[in-house]
């Protein structure tokens, strides 16, 4: 939201909520749950194709050994997470 209020050169000692800076912006939804749809649309784009480079790469099924330390976050974990969230609940 501070970036918005940038935008607007409301300055930071101004006390304005988010949804005031929205209904003045006239955003009728936030860009993370944007970026979710699209990225499922995208998952969903991609899967359908059974033959395709981008599957494997998405799945994580490359040959080959990994790196040590903590697990890769692959796509799959944040589809899932995000198929989760509570704006995917409601629907």
């Amino acid at each position: 939201m501070w970036c918005w209020g940038r935008l607007l050169r409301i300055p930071w000692t101004a006390f304005r909520t988010n949804v005031s800076i929205l209904e003045e912006l006239k955003v009728k939804e936030r860009l993370s749950s944007t970026v979710q749809i699209r990225i499922l649309k995208f998952f969903g784009h991609i899967t359908r194709n059974k033959h395709s480079m981008e599957l494997l790469v998405v799945q994580g099924k490359v040959e080959g050994k990994r790196s040590r330390g903590r697990s890769p976050t692959r796509w799959t974990d944040i589809i899932k997470a995000n198929l989760h969230s509570p704006m995917f609940q409601k629907r």
